[in-house]
């Protein structure tokens, strides 16, 4: 399953032409950037070790994307009034 999720995401990469591979579950992201390095590394399978660390390389969980990629060099987001109710929202 680890080198098809691998070949899958190689290529949705590609297809797609995205930088980044954003997970909403911590779980899934520790998966593709530790247990599939992990997994190659132990079964000494060197071509997927390889490509297990490249992709993991792209992979990582939303609040490190905004940390890491959107709010760099000192980008920021608008924030709300702390007394700001729901219907507050500027939703134009």
């Amino acid at each position: 399953m680890a080198r098809q999720t691998i070949t899958v995401l190689e290529q949705a990469l590609e297809a797609s032409k995205a930088d980044y591979i954003v997970g909403a579950t911590t779980s899934c992201v520790v998966t593709l950037t530790q247990d599939y390095i992990r997994l190659f590394e132990d079964l000494q399978q060197q071509e997927w070790l390889r490509r297990a660390r490249a992709l993991a390389e792209k992979v990582m969980d939303f609040t490190s994307f905004m940390d890491r990629v959107v709010l760099v060099d000192g980008a920021t987001l608008p924030i709300r009034g702390l007394n700001a109710s729901p219907d507050d929202r500027d939703l134009s």
